[in-house]
């Protein structure tokens, strides 16, 4: 005898609990089959595509939920670019993702995924758009001002760069990596007494580097050279007739 639509999720939940996720598919499809244009079927079945991988069928499902209830969109639709993303179809998922923002809700999330995007796209148009634009919202996120400063860098725009790596080098104040470049750009730019500091820090999250311990060394001996060559020169000494 056939189940109603309430009593095919009940059951597919239990399957669920006990991660029997193929029986509860099966449950679901079922209903649907004979409910098709039940929407909360699908709000059940969506989940299981995300728990099992199946991005297609993901899409599919959100198309219908979407299909069935425009409004669902505010809700679910970076879950409808994450599937795209899953699927390595990255200029559809840029797309959504893009009308996601409009929704107003997530913003900083979306704007990590479209770094996401830009990464696999190999585009470093958006993905300086998209750090600007992410870290506008997130501005103590040390990972991903590192990340930008190292585009900059990248891009050969050193100013830019060094004020990124200062704010990624005050938000992971533990990570030595972080200060060690920062010193280095900052010894680059000739600013020794900046990179001193740094290297200080790198040493300090981790002291037994002896790399640093090197560097630091060579950057206290560019400072030197530097005060000495910049220091007026001594006029000799008039000797006497």
């Amino acid at each position: 005898p056939s189940i109603s639509v309430d009593e095919s999720i009940q059951k597919a939940k239990a399957e669920i609990a006990r991660n029997r996720f193929s029986e509860a598919r099966a449950i679901l499809k079922q209903s649907i089959n004979a409910n098709p244009k039940e929407l909360k079927l699908y709000l059940e079945y969506y989940p299981l595509t995300v728990k099992t991988n199946d991005w297609s069928q993901a899409v599919q499902t959100l198309e219908t939920i979407f299909e069935l209830d425009p409004a669902k969109e505010s809700e679910y639709y970076v879950g409808y670019g994450d599937a795209y993303y899953k699927l390595r179809k990255m200029d559809k998922a840029q797309m959504i993702y893009d009308k996601a923002l409009g929704f107003g809700k997530d913003k900083d999330v979306i704007h990590r995924k479209l770094i996401d995007v830009a990464k696999q796209q190999k585009s470093e148009s958006l993905l300086e758009k998209e750090y600007a634009e992410y870290l506008k919202l997130k501005p103590t996120d040390g990972e991903m001002q590192f990340e930008f400063a190292n585009l900059l860098y990248k891009l050969k725009r050193n100013k830019e760069a060094l004020a990124h790596y200062r704010l990624a080098s005050d938000n992971r104040p533990y990570d030595s990596y972080t200060h060690e470049r920062l010193a280095y750009i900052l010894l680059y730019e000739k600013d020794y007494a900046g990179s001193i500091d740094a290297y200080r820090k790198a040493i300090a999250a981790n002291p037994r580097d002896s790399r640093l311990i090197a560097a630091l060394k060579y950057a206290r001996e560019q400072q030197k050279l530097a005060a000495k060559a910049a220091a007026p020169a001594v006029p000799a000494t008039p000797t006497k007739k």
